[in-house]
C-alpha cells in the first residue's frame, strides 16, 4: 500500500501496474529514478534494472538509493511508462 501524501495514485481511467524493487540511483534534476525490480507480470517484463521518469519530481522525496520500494507505473502521453506513485516498503 502506498503512503498517502507521498505517492499520489494514478488517475482512475489509467491502467496502473504495481511492482517492487530497490532504488539504485536518483536524478532529481532530470526527474528520473533507477530501480532494480522483479518481474512485472501485468506487463510481461522480466526483472531488470532500469531508469524511469517520474510523473512529478515530488515523488522522489523520501526515497534514496538502497531503499526497498513499492511503485506504480502508468503509460504516459508519449507511450512510455512513468512512475506515478512510489513508497518505501518495510
Amino acid at each position: 500500500m502506498l503512503v498517502a501524501g507521498q505517492a499520489p495514485l494514478a488517475a482512475a481511467s489509467t491502467h496502473t501496474h504495481r511492482a517492487e524493487g530497490i532504488v539504485q540511483a536518483i536524478d532529481t534534476q532530470a526527474g528520473k529514478i533507477k530501480i532494480e525490480h522483479g518481474p512485472i507480470q501485468s506487463l510481461d517484463w522480466p526483472g531488470m534494472a532500469m531508469f524511469f521518469d517520474v510523473a512529478h519530481r515530488g515523488l522522489l522525496n523520501g526515497v534514496k538509493p538502497g531503499d526497498k520500494v513499492t511503485f506504480e507505473l502508468t503509460r504516459g502521453k508519449d507511450g512510455r511508462f512513468v512512475i506515478s506513485g512510489i513508497a518505501p516498503r518495510p
